[in-house]
């Protein structure tokens, strides 16, 4: 099969999301390639025929996205400044577009096979660039050297919890793909993620990473997670100790209490809307002295962007309504995933997949607890994916 046939095998808009994922971590001045899947998507959208599915329809197959977006939006009109949550809030409209394409137009296992491929390579190309860019700004402080970078998807070292996310994919595709390349992109793709985490001192990500290849042998065969967290561990201590011991120096300090005062603070002021979206930044100052904080005493005297817990976030700026959306779309997905998993016992492929789409959304979900932000690119693009993914494989599963 030469190239032409290849490509031909797999529909345009999704070759225009694979060039999106690959060059999700560059700054563009122009966004070319989201400019280009987003035509794409509306011309495939408009040439593929009379679609009888009623408006009634689809929104009862995705009600808890479209419960998402209702909460979203009546909290951003809701917020203190509507037009400053309506300016943190881009990130959002890529995101639904990857939904939007993988629910519409991934009708096979071979088309999601090549999505899952793309998002993996995708992830070799941002974690290469990130250890190159980094080691050529080489300072004491990973901060610093990410900084310079001017990277959309890293912002904090913490960051690189995108890529431990997404390691129980790789996983996946590699037991259950048969091309050689898409192997070795997968095994690059874990060395460099790990190497990454190590690299930017990232206790969460570090232990993420273990975490979810753990849940996805577990799921498989435990003695198998067994084995992989220990060659794991094993291999992150030497790597660590290799490059001066940052990791170990760094493993009980955890200076984040004050900033959840401050977040409970806040969701206690308005504990149905919140402040608002991207309002904790603004209002950081202000409810740390009601907590009873003094500013020049606290640990970190730096402004905070966020606030350091997804659930706290969602308290602070979107309240009990914005917190109910988001766990909606995750308890939806984890059930829908469980349901996959059993029903694919005669199937040891499908069943792999399955197993490390859910230990990515579980990833996601322990990332949230000490990190994490809707605010970042990397969470809203990684949360859409997943859940697309989840629902793509009973549509695909429907039309075989």
């Amino acid at each position: 099969m030469n190239l032409k046939q290849y490509a031909a095998q797999y529909p345009l808009v999704l070759w225009a999301l694979a060039l999106f994922f690959i060059t999700l971590g560059f700054n563009f001045k122009l966004d070319v390639p989201l400019a280009l899947l987003a035509m794409l998507t509306i011309y495939a959208l408009g040439t593929r025929g009379k679609v009888t599915t009623s408006y009634v329809a689809l929104v009862k197959r995705h009600w808890p996205v479209c419960l998402f977006l209702v909460v979203t939006a009546l909290v951003t009109v809701l917020s203190r400044n509507m037009g400053h949550s309506l300016e943190v809030q881009p990130q959002l409209l890529p995101a639904l577009l990857i939904y939007v394409v993988i629910v519409q137009f991934v009708t096979n296992r071979r088309e999601y096979d090549f999505v899952v491929a793309a998002l993996i390579i995708s992830g070799v190309i941002i974690a290469a660039y990130l250890l190159i860019a980094t080691t050529l700004y080489a300072e004491e402080d990973p901060l610093h050297a990410i900084w310079k970078m001017e990277s959309p998807l890293f912002i904090a070292p913490n960051d690189v919890l995108m890529l431990s996310i997404l390691a129980p994919l790789a996983v996946a595709l590699f037991f259950v793909t048969d091309h050689a390349m898409i192997k070795t992109a997968a095994i690059t793709y874990l060395l460099l993620a790990l190497l990454c985490t190590i690299y930017m001192q990232s206790r969460q990500a570090v232990a993420i990473y273990l975490g979810s290849i753990f849940l996805f042998f577990v799921l498989m065969r435990p003695l198998w997670g067994v084995i992989a967290t220990v060659a794991g561990l094993a291999v992150v201590l030497v790597l660590d100790i290799a490059l001066g011991k940052n990791l170990l120096n760094k493993i009980f300090l955890f200076p984040r209490l004050y900033i959840w005062d401050t977040a409970w603070e806040m969701f206690i002021d308005r504990p149905i809307h919140g402040q608002g979206p991207g309002m904790f930044k603004e209002l950081y100052y202000i409810y740390l002295e009601k907590s009873g904080y003094v500013f020049e005493q606290v640990k970190d005297r730096r402004p905070m962007n966020w606030a350091h817990s997804l659930y706290f976030e969602q308290l602070a700026e979107r309240g009990l309504l914005g917190l109910l959306a988001l766990l909606t779309l995750f308890a939806k997905a984890l059930l829908d995933v469980w349901r996959y998993w059993h029903g694919s016992r005669e199937n040891p492929e499908q069943k792999m997949l399955v197993a490390g789409l859910g230990s990515a959304i579980v990833a996601l979900l322990m990332a949230g607890i000490a990190e994490a932000s809707l605010l970042r690119l990397w969470v809203t693009v990684v949360l859409f994916t997943l859940l697309a993914l989840v629902f793509s494989i009973s549509s695909y599963k429907s039309k075989t």
